[in-house]
């Protein structure tokens, strides 16, 4: 499992969440989610249109 958290100003608005097998994430893959953990920011950041 990796979780990534998503900050913006500072603040956590939430988590990247990624789940495989056992062992299966390595030190390598936190630097190579992180730019996909930002790409979730505009969705975050939106305001809830319900």
């Amino acid at each position: 499992m990796l979780n990534m958290p998503v900050r913006w100003r500072g603040r956590t608005l939430g988590t990247l969440n990624l789940l495989h097998e056992a062992g299966w994430y390595g030190e390598d893959d936190i630097a190579a989610c992180l730019p996909f953990a930002q790409l979730t920011l505009p969705a975050l950041l939106a305001p809830a249109s319900l």
